[in-house]
C-alpha cells in the first residue's frame, strides 16, 4: 500500500518536484547503469582503488567519487547507444 501511495501522490513542494524531476532523469539510464557499474567498480579495483574497512570522511569521499564516475559511464553509454534506439529502430524499418 505504501508503494502505491506513492505513485498516487502528486510532488506539490518545491523539494519534491525537484527530487522527482531528479529520480526521473536516472530512471531514463536505470538499465545502463545496471548493466555498466559492476564493470566500472571492477576496473577501479583493478586500478587499485583503495577499500575501506571503517566509515570515515575517507572512505565516504572514495564512494562518493565512485558512485559519480559509475553514473557518467552508465549515462555516456545510455547517450551513445540506448537513447538512439527508437531512432535506429525507425531506421531499420524504413530500410526494410
Amino acid at each position: 500500500m505504501f508503494l502505491q501511495q506513492l505513485v498516487i501522490i502528486k510532488p506539490t513542494k518545491k523539494w519534491t518536484l525537484k527530487l522527482n524531476e531528479i529520480g526521473t532523469k536516472l530512471a531514463a539510464f536505470s538499465y545502463t547503469l545496471y548493466l555498466t557499474h559492476v564493470l566500472v567498480l571492477r576496473m577501479l579495483e583493478y586500478y587499485n582503488a583503495p577499500k575501506s574497512e571503517s566509515v570515515d570522511f575517507i572512505s565516504i569521499s572514495w564512494y562518493i567519487g565512485e558512485l559519480t564516475i559509475a553514473l557518467l559511464v552508465a549515462y555516456v553509454v545510455y547517450w551513445c547507444f540506448e537513447k538512439r534506439t527508437a531512432e535506429v529502430k525507425s531506421w531499420i524499418k524504413s530500410k526494410l
